[in-house]
């Protein structure tokens, strides 16, 4: 049946909470180089759809952090969980992050341009409930010197090394 007077129809309201993200002390990542995150890319997906937050970039310019654009983001409701995925290495430049969490990230060769790459990933999060990003360290430098002594032992014809073992942690 056409509804022609819209006075008898009830109003529905939806209520959505807005979307909150917070980073969690950098201080418990390994690294040294990024001690306080500044800006990061996120991609948000509810349950199997397309992402709602799509590669945006979040600073914190007063007490909260906010989605370029999309200062006034809102959950989309619903029962489905959600997946973040989040790049930072505390430029407008942070890798892109796709619907399946991954990225493309090219080291540069010089070593002065090179920057330290941190990630997040939250799984299964409640619709409605503020986001806590820990972000771990996704690069690292390890560099190796081997060498002998000429004046020990043989001398110069004494070339012999031996590694037993190189443990990273």
């Amino acid at each position: 049946q056409d509804i022609e007077d819209f006075s008898q129809v009830e109003e529905i309201t939806v209520s959505r909470k807005p979307f909150v993200v917070n980073v969690a002390d950098p201080g418990a990542t390994r690294g040294a180089e990024i001690s306080a995150v500044s800006s990061f890319r996120l991609v948000g997906i509810q349950g199997s759809q397309s992402p709602w937050i799509d590669n945006y970039l979040f600073t914190k310019p007063a007490d909260k952090w906010l989605a370029a654009g999309h200062e006034d983001l809102m959950w989309p409701g619903g029962t489905d969980t959600h997946t973040f995925y989040a790049t930072c290495d505390n430029t407008d430049d942070a890798p892109a992050v796709s619907a399946d969490g991954k990225f493309v990230y090219t080291v540069p060769s010089d070593i002065s341009s090179q920057k330290d790459l941190l990630v997040s990933l939250v799984e299964d999060h409640d619709d409605g409930e503020a986001v806590t990003l820990g972000f771990k360290h996704a690069l690292s430098s390890v560099k190796f010197k081997i060498g002998f002594d000429n004046t020990a032992h043989g001398g110069e014809n004494d070339l012999r090394i031996h590694v037993t073992r190189i443990t990273l942690h």
